[in-house]
Parts: C-alpha cells; sequence; structure tokens
C-alpha cells in the first residue's frame, strides 16, 4: 500500500464528513511532524479535515495522543532537540528526521493548537527534556502561562469545561512557571527564577488561575521533612533518585539540611550548571501510592541556569 498518496485525504470531503461524526480522535506517536504536514495544507492553511477534527471538538469530542500525539496539541510543537544543545545553541531550522529527537538545537514547527494553555512537551523525565522545555517556553511561548513536561505511563487530562488539568497514570507532569524569570542578554542560557512544581497522579492544575491542587491523600513535609542529609550533586547514571521529580522530593524538599542542590550537564568543555532552591512558597507532599511507593508532589521550587566551563586536569 502506497501510504504517501494518503496526504491526499486531507482535502477529501468524504473524510471530512466522517470526521466531524466521531466522538472521539486519537493520534499516535512516531513523528510528529508528520502528522502537522498530513493535516496542514502546504502553504500552512488548515485543510479540511483538520478543520473537521476541530468541529468535531467544538462540540464536545475528545482528543487524545500519545508521544508525538502529544506534542502536536499546543500551538508552538518541540519536534527536535536535546536539553543541553536547546540551552547552549539555541535553535535550528533544519529537520534530520527522528535522529534529532534525542539530540542537537532546538526544533520548533507549529503545532495543532488544540491546547491554548502553554507549551507541551513528553517522554520527560526518561529523556531529560527539561532544559529544552525551559528554552522553548522563554523564546517561543506566553511567559503569563504554564508550561508541561508530561512523563511516560502518564496522561495530562484537559477538561476544557471546569477548566482544569488532572495527572493520570504511574509517572507525573511537570509545571513550569516563568513569570518571575529574567536573563542576562550578555551570557546565553542563563536564567533566574524559573518556578518549577513536579505533580503526580491525583494532582490538577486550575488553569483560570494556574493553582496547584495536591491530592488529599497526601501530607504536608514542610517542617515536617524526613531526611536529614548532605546531597551530592545529581550528574550521571550513579546519581541516586536520578528522574527530576524524585530528585527534587529526596534531595531537596523532604531534605532538611539543604536549602538547595545543583545539577550539571556539559559536553565538550561547556555546558549549565543548574541550582534548585528552596523559598517560603515551595511546598511537598508525601503519601503512599498504593501501599508500597512513595508518592511525592513538590510545589514552586526555583530553578536557576547558569553556563559553565570545564577542564580537564
Amino acid at each position: 500500500m502506497d501510504e504517501s498518496s494518503w496526504k491526499e485525504n486531507r482535502n477529501s470531503d468524504p473524510v471530512a464528513a466522517e470526521i466531524k461524526n466521531l466522538d472521539a480522535i486519537w493520534f499516535v506517536g512516531g513523528d510528529q511532524t508528520y502528522i502537522t504536514e498530513a493535516l496542514f495544507n502546504p502553504d500552512q492553511t488548515e485543510s479540511k479535515v483538520l478543520k473537521a477534527i476541530w468541529d468535531m471538538y467544538k462540540n464536545g469530542g475528545v482528543l487524545g495522543g500519545t508521544s508525538a500525539g502529544a506534542a502536536i496539541m499546543s500551538d508552538v510543537m518541540l519536534a527536535g532537540g536535546g536539553s543541553l544543545e536547546t540551552l547552549t545553541k539555541g535553535f535550528t531550522n533544519t529537520y534530520n528526521g527522528m535522529e534529532q529527537q534525542e539530540g542537537g538545537p532546538g526544533y520548533l514547527e507549529r503545532g495543532l493548537g488544540f491546547f491554548q494553555h502553554g507549551i507541551i512537551d513528553q517522554h520527560f523525565n526518561n529523556k531529560a527534556r527539561l532544559g529544552r522545555l525551559i528554552a522553548t517556553a522563554h523564546e517561543k511561548g506566553n511567559h503569563g502561562q504554564l508550561s508541561y513536561g508530561i512523563d511516560e505511563d502518564t496522561a495530562m487530562v484537559v477538561n476544557n469545561l471546569k477548566q482544569k488539568i488532572e495527572v493520570v497514570g504511574r509517572g507525573g507532569v511537570t509545571v513550569i512557571d516563568l513569570t518571575k524569570v529574567s536573563t542576562n542578554p550578555k551570557i546565553k542560557s542563563e536564567y533566574k527564577n524559573i518556578l518549577l512544581s513536579t505533580i503526580a497522579p491525583g494532582d490538577s492544575v486550575d488553569l483560570k488561575t494556574k493553582e496547584i491542587q495536591i491530592d488529599e491523600h497526601k501530607t504536608r513535609t514542610k517542617g515536617n521533612e524526613y531526611s536529614d542529609f548532605d546531597a551530592a550533586p545529581h550528574s550521571g547514571v550513579l546519581t541516586a533518585h536520578g528522574t527530576l521529580s524524585k530528585f527534587l522530593s529526596y534531595q531537596l524538599v523532604d531534605n532538611s539540611r539543604e536549602k538547595e542542590v545543583k545539577a550539571y550537564s556539559f559536553d565538550k568543555g561547556k555546558g549549565v550548571e543548574l541550582t534548585f532552591r528552596k523559598t517560603k512558597e515551595t511546598d511537598g507532599f508525601w503519601g503512599y501510592k498504593d501501599g508500597s511507593k512513595d508518592d511525592y508532589s513538590v510545589v514552586n521550587v526555583v530553578v536557576d541556569i547558569t553556563p559553565i566551563a570545564v577542564k580537564d586536569e
């Protein structure tokens, strides 16, 4: 079967009519540029099929997607790039396909815009995409909106009627707030006062107020921290609690000894230092998930990013 001919279906009246009668559409994973290429005309206008999807959605239909199918949901679509490279090198206008999703400068395209409340990234913890989402949200996003990084095996469920986001699944969602961010135009990749939250299944975000609500089964850790130890810098595969959410929970927020912790990323002598700080607004919450696993949520950790040089001795 010649799948290349399917692109012509984007302006097929019978296909558009069929879509309008659906209750839900699911976008699969892969390369998100294939999805947008199939639904936008070559001049970037909306095809008949894309207009039909919008009609179905506005009439109460459900849209969902995994991986690439999640990336397409926001207006600004992340299609490639690694965290360190996007922070230090910025963005590129060229795209080499799937290999670029694992590294290189950031690559962006126009998304489908079904989610109008910020930028979405995916595979977030597993592929360490914090840096590229911060850089993208700062350079290309609306600083008055939040940005969202969705973990694997996790859904960010958007309820447009209630104007609410809820986290469902086995992972979490990282929420980035740039309303207080500052940068130095003379120093590339320097950011100060980024607000970062990592929320878990059962937690939610009010899209109107941007307030985060924590699942009621959790108790506050602030003032009742479980740990009291010197946290080692975060870098590499030998680092305990290596994912972002666990690093912030165990090493910083539920650790009374540390007021800040650091993480590093570098390549060929150049890199960045990330400093995660607790303030009066920082809060932590803990519970047992299914009675067998620590379940943390962290709200309003402050992140500073500083460029560094690394020397061999």
